[in-house]
């Protein structure tokens, strides 16, 4: 959570606080300007302090005074000072303001520790990345975990559904957010070598038509998808002979293994497949760029830019390193 929305949340317990010290006043703000007077000793500091007018602090403190029966402050020219009961009011805000300091300090320290949970999320297939980088975080950072959770959707990073969001596809465009480039994941075209026996392979992108394809239903914009629906044609896109078609990545991935057809899959995942083999490799499929999404309110936090760091670092080494073919993934 971010630290504002914690310090709101304090707040929050303070206002909470001060109602049930002051429970049968029924008048928190009354009893916080009053507080204020007392403890600033006119209403003018109190007034400032608030951002109210002097008028409104007199008010504040003319209803306290009635709803209490009770005089909180002896009127003079040099200011206010607090009656007998007044000073048992003071005492109140005191203990209150103290609790309320407590609690923003704990807060803050919190923040600055490296400790506790961090939520990531990821496509699937790029959960080898976030376990490489999870097991460098966590070596380093003994104290933290790391909880991950894959998701085809970025998720609400307003809304503490994630600290951190591994993103791959087009740049996010989302108010509040903070989206920095990570590296460019090549794909390609693979099929196994049992399909390969049973149907052989295209010769150009023009005969994919004339084969079976694994199709992921729901990935119509991703960059590797509108690349093969612009090589093939739209038109024909609807009509090629359909091998396996899915709304789940994993499950097209796990087609393409066991031999179902022809599929676009990540390079790192293809190549280091057992009896997979690329198809028409030498065509210019777009690399998937990788983003780290978070939110401007936790971007800064002492976790949250440790783990980015290790992102950032071992996120070239994470993917490269299961290309058996030593493809290319590009740090951006």
């Amino acid at each position: 959570m971010a630290l504002s929305a914690k310090v709101r949340a304090v707040e929050k317990k303070y206002r909470e606080y001060g109602l049930t010290v002051a429970k049968k006043m029924k008048l928190w703000t009354e009893f916080h300007a009053t507080y204020l007077v007392g403890k600033f000793g006119t209403v003018s500091a109190a007034a400032e302090a608030l951002g109210l007018h002097r008028a409104t602090v007199s008010r504040h403190i003319n209803a306290l005074e009635t709803h209490l029966g009770v005089k909180l402050f002896l009127r003079h020219a040099k200011g206010y000072t607090p009656t007998a009961q007044g000073l048992e009011l003071m005492k109140s805000g005191q203990a209150l303001e103290q609790q309320y300091d407590l609690m923003l300090a704990r807060l803050r320290n919190r923040e600055a520790a490296l400790e506790g949970e961090i939520v990531v999320t990821s496509p699937a297939p790029l959960t080898a990345l976030v376990l490489q980088v999870a097991n460098a975080f966590q070596s380093e950072n003994e104290s933290c975990r790391v909880v991950h959770q894959t998701s085809e959707k970025l998720p609400e990073l307003q809304l503490a559904e994630a600290d951190v969001a591994i993103w791959a596809g087009e740049r996010p465009e989302l108010p509040d957010y903070v989206v920095v480039p990570i590296v460019e994941i090549p794909s390609g075209l693979f099929a196994h070598q049992s399909y390969v026996a049973a149907h052989g392979v295209p010769k150009t992108p023009a005969e994919l038509v004339n084969h079976k394809l694994v199709l992921i239903s729901e990935d119509t914009l991703s960059i590797p998808s509108q690349w093969l629906r612009r090589e093939i044609g739209r038109d024909a896109f609807g009509d090629v002979n359909i091998g396996f078609r899915t709304n789940d990545r994993t499950a097209a991935f796990r087609a393409v293994l066991d031999g179902l057809g022809i599929g676009l899959l990540p390079s790192h995942i293809g190549f280091q497949a057992d009896q997979v083999v690329p198809i028409l490799p030498d065509l210019p499929i777009p690399s998937v760029p990788c983003w780290s999404v978070t939110h401007v309110d936790t971007h800064r936090s002492a976790k949250v830019q440790t783990f980015l760091k290790c992102l950032k670092t071992l996120g070239r080494e994470a993917l490269a390193d299961q290309s058996q073919m030593g493809e290319s993934v590009v740090a951006v």
